[in-house]
């Protein structure tokens, strides 16, 4: 059973996230907790007890966006053509992890100790499956699984993020990743 925070510890916590999310959306990907405590105007010590490493905290960032993407994966997963639906999930994925880097953080590094984004992630990851024996039933994609999804898609995030336009590179980049999915 979860404890519910005192209305103090709460608004700490939210700071804390408030703080991290401004770095992160500056580009700081480090997160130094100390940096945190400082901006958000709390003792280094209750940084820590909220959040008590990197991982913990970018799950918490990461999550509404996890849930927003792990709702839609679903939903691209149902489509009757199994690798018209990969391919969403794929541009959905993409458009999520440039959106906000701590999604991408997160399908990078793992969930760390978040039970809740654990059970996102694996979600997500149960729904890519089915679609893929769904289509490798049919003999349209090669044997791969969900987690050489995952890395593929990390590796076009980091692609699509060296270039100038990313949205853009990200679609052609998808694009190139679903050709090279059919059987060889």
């Amino acid at each position: 059973m979860a404890t519910e925070l005192r209305r103090d510890a709460a608004r700490n916590r939210e700071l804390l996230v408030e703080a991290a999310r401004r770095r992160l959306d500056d580009g700081d990907l480090e997160l130094r907790l100390n940096a945190l405590a400082a901006d958000a105007g709390v003792g280094v010590g209750t940084a820590y007890r909220h959040f008590p490493d990197r991982p913990t905290l970018l799950a918490a960032l990461a999550r509404p966006g996890l849930a927003a993407l792990a709702a839609q994966v679903h939903d691209d997963t149902q489509v009757d053509d199994p690798v018209d639906g990969i391919g969403q999930v794929l541009r959905h994925a993409m458009l999520a992890q440039l959106a906000d880097p701590a999604i991408a953080e997160v399908l990078r590094h793992g969930p760390g100790g978040d039970a809740e984004v654990a059970a996102l992630v694996a979600g997500m990851t149960a729904d890519v499956e089915r679609a893929l024996a769904r289509a490798q039933a049919q003999g349209a994609v090669a044997d791969l699984g969900p987690g050489d999804l995952i890395r593929l898609l990390c590796g076009l995030d980091h692609a699509a993020r060296l270039g100038t336009d990313p949205a853009a590179d990200a679609a052609a980049y998808v694009d190139l990743v679903l050709g090279g999915l059919r059987p060889r």
